[in-house]
């Protein structure tokens, strides 16, 4: 049996599918009940047949100098590229650059973060899959719901203020523990429109079945050079909750583009969503080939 380790930032004693970290809950956690394979997770590398370099984070550079050692002295290392911290400068700029070869084995997750490592000769696509088993679709409500990862909250601060609504909605907002009293703060500062009320609590697979929104927001900017090679997982986990969604058209959204609403019409769509349930119900169907058990199967097919 192959002896598998995912280098990522936590410790063993974990549940992979709990972290808040997607990139880890969609990748590596995609191994968690794999029968041929012992898979192992964390910090401390020992030995193993396969080294999956998964995404470990901008605060342990003191830990660096240490993987660069064991990982250049590895004969079968795979590098899974969620973040550019290559061609962005960023506090890991310095190990990617270090370890990974023009002929270096690398998966992404989207096919633009291909385009954009486009220097090196072994890139595949390995697309994230929808976390949430796929749900009838909903009936129209004034419920709206943001979810991510706290370095996406950007985008929503941006965007609430930009909410002309005439009708009473409610936003629910999920993220990290760690971030929501950071989110009220901020909130708290801004002019939000009265008609808005907020519903801030932290993520969890247990929420997200949970909500009762009927249509999921989810701004971006596809000029932000750290954020344009994103995966659709945040799209097609919409999707499968059976929610209409409104987006920023990201490149790895557009193969669903005629089935959610543009964010540059997200007025329009908080005033009428019902009409994007139906287009949901048809992506509903186009979105099982990126089932956690297909994406698996891209994995397993690789090693």
């Amino acid at each position: 049996m192959k002896h598998i380790h995912w280098l990522l930032p936590f410790t063993p004693d974990k549940d992979i599918s709990t972290v808040h970290i997607a990139s880890a809950r969609l990748r590596a956690g995609l191994f968690k009940n794999t029968p041929n394979y012992n898979v192992t997770y964390g910090y401390n590398v020992g030995q193993c047949d396969i080294l999956i370099v998964g995404k470990i984070g901008v605060n342990v550079t003191d830990l660096t100098d240490l993987w660069i050692n064991i990982i250049n002295r590895h004969k079968n290392v795979i590098f899974d590229f969620t973040d550019d911290h290559i061609n962005n400068i960023t506090p890991m700029t310095r190990f990617y650059r270090s370890v990974v070869k023009k002929d270096s084995r690398i998966v992404v997750s989207s096919q633009r973060m291909k385009e954009n490592l486009q220097g090196y000769d072994n890139v595949q696509v390995i697309e994230d899959p929808y976390e949430i088993d796929i749900q009838p679709v909903r009936r129209a409500n004034n419920r709206f719901l943001w979810y991510g990862h706290p370095t996406n909250l950007k985008y929503l601060y941006k965007l609430i203020q930009q909410l002309q609504t005439h009708n009473p909605i409610t936003l629910e907002v999920m993220t990290s523990q760690n971030a929501i009293p950071l989110v009220e703060a901020a909130f708290k500062k801004m002019n939000i429109n009265p008609n808005i009320t907020l519903d801030i609590h932290p993520w969890s697979i247990h929420e997200m079945y949970a909500t009762h929104a009927s249509a999921v927001l989810i701004p971006g900017d596809v000029s932000d050079i750290r954020k344009n090679g994103v995966s659709s997982n945040r799209l097609l986990t919409a999707f499968a909750m059976g929610c209409a969604v409104c987006a920023t058209p990201y490149e790895s959204y557009k193969e669903f583009s005629d089935y959610f609403c543009d964010i540059d019409k997200v007025n329009e769509f908080i005033d009428n969503h019902e009409p994007y349930l139906e287009k949901t119900k048809e992506a509903q169907k186009l979105i099982t080939k990126y089932s956690e058990e297909e994406m698996l199967a891209k994995w397993i097919r690789l090693l």
